[in-house]
């Protein structure tokens, strides 16, 4: 099921944000048709609805989605390592420089 506040009808919902399913700040979804970008045909949308109620709408192909699922991960991983200086802490973005 889509949120309300994405207006692509093949979006489905990804994320979540609390008891209601509009509450999330992403979907995504196969597009309709594919659209060439680039030379590459992009075949998925991905919808992120920011804090302050913008939505930006990316259309992205497999290598994309690859890509930052590999980004996602290293954040993941980075926000979850020790803190050398006080191995109770993690990690914050302005440490990984």
């Amino acid at each position: 099921m889509r949120p309300t506040w994405c207006p692509h009808k093949d979006c489905i919902w990804l994320t979540g944000g609390g008891e209601s399913h509009d509450s999330g700040c992403a979907c995504g979804g196969q597009l309709p048709r594919s659209q060439l970008h680039l030379g590459t045909p992009n075949t998925h949308r991905l919808c992120i609805r920011t804090a302050d109620g913008n939505i930006g709408d990316y259309q992205t192909n497999n290598s994309d989605l690859w890509y930052l699922g590999r980004v996602i991960a290293t954040l993941r991983t980075k926000a979850l390592a020790p803190n050398p200086r006080n191995p109770k802490v993690a990690l914050t973005p302005h440490h990984w420089r």
